[in-house]
């Protein structure tokens, strides 16, 4: 009969023993902070959200694994939008570089044309010296 408290304790913490409330709570503020990272509105950004809030609310329900489990989802969905936000910037840039490059080659055939033409009437005024 003296065992019975401590049979309380001991399921308590076997409950709880496989993911201790701190490593669940780093998890959540390091999903929280992926999430903020990310400028662009996504879907993969809402699903992140989505899973963090389930997340902390298991969390304080002491739903540790879940809440561990969730958080993690959260961080990947967060790193996801972040990859498609870092593409789709990247894309804008390269477009943008496109862009100037036609520019340039647009700039650099005209100046070709003038030095052709340029070089045809200087060579046209040198055989009228010469007349």
């Amino acid at each position: 009969m003296r065992c019975w408290p401590y049979l309380g304790i001991l399921s308590f913490f076997i409950g709880c023993a496989s993911i201790p409330p701190q490593i669940v709570e780093n998890q959540i503020e390091h999903a929280t902070a992926q999430i903020h990272t990310v400028q662009l509105r996504s879907e993969p950004l809402n699903q992140a959200e989505t899973y963090l809030n389930q997340a902390i609310l298991a969390q304080t329900e002491k739903r540790w694994e879940q809440a561990y489990q969730l958080g993690e989802w959260a961080e990947l969905r967060a790193r996801v939008a972040a990859a498609a936000a870092e593409a789709k910037q990247a894309t804008s840039l390269a477009n943008e570089i496109d862009y100037q490059l036609q520019e340039q080659r647009q700039v650099v055939e005209s100046a070709r044309l003038l030095y052709e033409k340029a070089k045809s009437e200087l060579h046209l005024l040198k055989q009228e010296r010469k007349q």
